[in-house]
């Protein structure tokens, strides 16, 4: 019995290989989808900023 020929074994190797980035891709992209409903009410953001100085620190 012989061998494989290396360029057999390496065609072999290349082949599934060739196939893992479509797998990876298809995994991330296929993720479990739910809708989900929340109970939220309105409500205000008031973002201020100090620019008097006072709360400066020792520099």
């Amino acid at each position: 019995m012989q061998p494989a020929a290396p360029e057999a074994s390496r065609r072999t190797h290349l082949t599934w290989r060739r196939h893992v980035p479509p797998a990876l891709l298809l995994f991330a992209i296929a993720r479990p989808v739910a809708m989900v409903e929340l109970a939220s009410s309105p409500s205000t953001v008031i973002l201020s900023i100090d620019i008097s100085g006072s709360m400066r620190g020792p520099i």
